[in-house]
């Protein structure tokens, strides 16, 4: 059975050839139906949406490389409005994230991490006439976290940063700084974050209206 508050620990063994190039990575994937299009060892899927708005999806894994991978993305076909030149707009919603923590790559190629899903609500405001959008949440399961975002607005299109502080396996405070891309429009908007350092990978997603 597996245990998601606060964090799991997983060891896997010899998965391949030694990965180089660290022992975390993360970017952005393409979603089919709700899950982001990678097939990772021991993954965990994560979800958020809403039927008005849109869906995001993140995942993370070992791949067989002997790294943890994060990945993140937008399903297609986000519903969030007409795109906006003025005025400002307020939204609520949620947000979700899975961290993979303290991963350590194991001499004979195997690798081993801590792992928890983080969620929490999520205020987002939206300027379009400056192009801006702002936000913060605070977590209500998993891992302490909080979130803040920022980005630039660009017809539907989103880009920016998602600034990730949350309570690592250890109890120690830990704030990581993720790209984000996103739909917005005038009735909500759906994104998608991801960050990783040398020992850390996280992929997220919030959804708001």
């Amino acid at each position: 059975m597996r245990r998601k508050l606060p964090y799991l620990t997983l060891v896997l063994p010899v998965l391949g050839c030694g990965g180089g190039g660290g022992a975390a990575n993360s970017d952005f994937g393409d979603v089919a139906g709700s899950q982001v299009s990678v097939v990772l060892n021991n993954e965990e899927n994560g979800v958020v949406s809403d039927p008005d708005i849109g869906l995001a999806a993140f995942v993370i894994g070992a791949s067989d490389g002997g790294r943890v991978v994060a990945q993140a993305g937008i399903a297609p076909g986000a519903t969030v409005g007409p795109a906006a030149t003025s005025g400002t707009a307020s939204f609520s919603g949620t947000y979700g994230m899975w961290i993979a923590d303290e991963i350590v790559q194991n001499d004979n190629g195997g690798v081993t991490w801590q792992e928890g899903e983080a969620r929490g609500n999520l205020n987002l405001s939206a300027n379009f006439g400056t192009g801006s959008v702002t936000g913060s949440g605070t977590g209500s399961s998993g891992p302490n976290s909080r979130i803040d975002v920022a980005g630039s607005i660009s017809g539907q299109n989103m880009t920016g940063t998602v600034d990730i502080r949350y309570t690592d396996p250890s109890n120690i405070g830990r704030d990581l700084s993720a790209d984000m891309i996103g739909r917005i429009g005038t009735n909500g908007a759906v994104g998608a974050f991801h960050a990783s350092d040398a020992d850390t990978a996280i992929a997220g997603g919030f959804v708001v209206d």
